[in-house]
């Protein structure tokens, strides 16, 4: 949520008001009216929602096997997704005197300026 300051406050969308585009907010034991502009949606939990995986310590020197946990489905609305690095196949390092395009379509020539 939008303060001031920037947008530094956490809250959840308690109503959506009769109005276009405006809500209810809670944060902090407080409610607050915000239009979208003052609001940013994040890809995290609320702090307010209890992780549901109840973990149970395992002992491996009386022989117990640990846990499995299975993941729950991922949703884009709980985490952020992995970034993957594809790395650029065939990208030329042009250090010669020809022109070449770019991948954009636009020809590059040398200055003639700088000519050796």
């Amino acid at each position: 949520m939008q303060t001031p300051r920037g947008y530094d406050r956490m809250g959840t969308v308690g109503k959506i008001c009769e109005e276009p585009r405006s809500y209810i907010i809670q944060s902090g034991g407080r409610d607050y009216r915000r239009n979208r502009r003052h609001l940013l949606p994040v890809a995290e939990r609320s702090p307010h929602q209890p992780d549901t995986v109840d973990l149970q310590p395992f002992n491996p020197a009386a022989g117990e096997t640990p846990p499995i946990y299975r993941e729950e489905q991922w949703d884009p609305m709980d985490t952020v997704p992995p970034l993957v690095q594809v790395p650029v196949a065939n990208s030329p390092v042009h250090a010669g005197k020809s022109p070449y395009t770019t991948r954009f379509g636009r020809t590059v020539r040398a200055n003639p300026k700088y000519k050796d």
